[in-house]
Parts: structure tokens; sequence; C-alpha cells
């Protein structure tokens, strides 16, 4: 389920920013972004996969909020706060503010839990995320408000294979605890 730069680019530019979330963002706490055009309480549909395979919907929007910083200071920012969190950089297009770590196997996050930050459902032990293999795949964006301020906007998807059993692959959703994370790392990273 590898998916190559040439697939990201446009899921991360289709499913962050509009002129919208920049007021929506304005008290300092994190707001979902819907794509172009729609409701933010509509959720976005983004359709993944790979080349062969079945299609999987995922339902959700991106988390963001304004960040009180240049573009380029948010960039750095970002930058820092996946290496602070824990996350892998898999893919970096300075060019279109886009950062992703996609499929990290998550197991503990800056010292949380996988259930932490993703509900993959429970089981009889509790809940799968702890259990099962999670891969995560996070996706960021840094992009000038129409107004002239930043926003920074972030998305997670991840997915459950149970570890030895039959039982297929799981989606999860996110709980938005690690958008809300790297937003607020990002804004800790702008000031300092």
């Amino acid at each position: 389920m590898r998916r190559s730069l040439r697939q990201l680019v446009p899921v991360l530019s289709a499913l962050l920013f509009v002129p919208a979330c920049a007021s929506s963002g304005a008290t300092g706490a994190p707001t979902p972004i819907a794509t172009r055009g729609e409701d933010t309480a509509t959720p976005v549909q983004l359709r993944r996969g790979v080349e062969g395979t079945q299609t999987v919907v995922q339902k959700g929007a991106p988390l963001g909020g304004i960040v009180d910083g240049s573009v380029q200071r948010a960039w750095a920012a970002l930058q820092a706060a996946y290496d602070d969190v824990g996350l892998t950089v898999t893919t970096r297009v300075p060019a279109n503010g886009m950062l992703a770590s996609v499929e990290q196997r998550l197991v503990r996050l800056n010292g949380r839990r996988a259930s932490f930050y993703v509900d993959c459902g429970s089981d009889l032990s509790g809940p799968v995320a702890d259990d099962a293999q999670v891969l995560l795949t996070v996706t960021s964006a840094v992009q000038a408000g129409a107004d002239g301020t930043t926003i920074v906007g972030t998305r997670v998807d991840a997915e459950a294979r149970p570890r030895g059993r039959v039982e297929g692959v799981r989606d999860c959703t996110s709980t938005k605890r690690l958008e809300t994370l790297i937003l607020q790392k990002v804004r800790e990273g702008v000031k300092g």
C-alpha cells in the first residue's frame, strides 16, 4: 500500500485548506478544514488504495488552524514538530508546503499508546489499536491564508492489522489528538 510522491501531492492538495478556515481558527483552537467549496461540518470522503486492490473510503476532515508567523517559519516548525513527536518524514514537498509520514508503524508515539491517537474499535482484550499492528499515515501542509495569515493543517489516516488472527484489516479513525499536538508544537516552534 505504499504511496508514491506522485500519488500524495494531489491527495494533500485536495484535502487541505480553504480560506474559510482562517477565520474559524482565529481563537487558537484547532478546527476542521474542509476541501474547497465544502462546509467544514460535512465529513470529507477521501478514496485511497493501491492499483489492483479495493478502494477504501475514509471519512473525516483535516484539523488545522492559524499560526502566528510566516509560512517559512511555520514550515520549519512543522518539520521540527514531526521530529519531536517521533514521526518519520517519508515525503517532503517544500514548494507546496507539504509533509507526510506514510504508513509508519504506530506502537507508541510521544509516550502514548496507539489507542490515544486512533480508534480502531475494541475487542475482548481492549482497544484493537493497542493489540494490532497499526499503520499510520500523517499528512500536513502549511499555506498562506487569503487574509495574510498562515494556516497549518494535518490529516491522520490509520489502519489496524490484527496480529495472528484471521480477521482482516480495520480502518481506524483519528481521535484528533495527534493533529492537535502537531498544531500546538508548530505554534510553539514559530514563537521560539
